[in-house]
């Protein structure tokens, strides 16, 4: 999931209280969302030179995504990126950066959509949920390598069904 180096800096400090850390989720499921939904719209508009390639697109828009998604796990693991959001505007900035990931996806939902037109709702409610289950989870090494496994998990999910999807 792309909240995942996110989520990780919800509940660092103490006195962050719970209504900041729902709204912050909120925020950030919304933005990934959106971004999910820009991305379907740009893809649908240009398809039509792409249709050739379909494969190609699919396999290597999962492979950046993939990537990416290391990276993160990477960072988070080690306690680099980690990021607090302190003021609205950061909020809404880290919604954008983290969803990138999500506007990639959303590139190649022509060629592999998994609902007609629902799709940005379950990439929402996904990123909500990721998001709002580390607002109860206090900060600590281990939230970190929680965050990074399941991070990297669905990092490799993302590459084995671009590779599925070619074979």
């Amino acid at each position: 999931m792309p909240a995942a180096s996110v989520a990780a800096g919800i509940n660092v400090e103490k006195e962050q209280h719970w209504t900041k850390n729902m709204l912050f989720s909120f925020v950030v499921a919304s933005c990934i969302a959106i971004l999910y939904e820009c991305g379907t719209l740009l893809g649908s508009s240009f398809i039509y030179i792409l249709r050739d390639f379909d494969k190609a697109v699919v396999i290597c828009l999962c492979a950046a995504i993939a990537f990416r998604m290391i990276l993160d796990t990477l960072s988070i693991k080690n306690g680099r990126k980690i990021i607090i959001p302190r003021k609205t505007r950061d909020m809404f900035l880290l919604g954008l950066v983290s969803g990138i990931n999500a506007f990639l996806a959303g590139l190649f939902h022509e060629f592999w959509p998994l609902s007609e037109r629902l799709t940005f709702l379950y990439v929402g409610l996904a990123a909500f949920v990721w998001a709002l289950i580390f607002t109860f989870v206090r900060f600590s090494q281990t939230k970190l390598l929680l965050n990074s496994f399941l991070n990297l998990i669905s990092a490799l999910t993302i590459l084995i069904l671009g590779i599925i999807y070619i074979i």
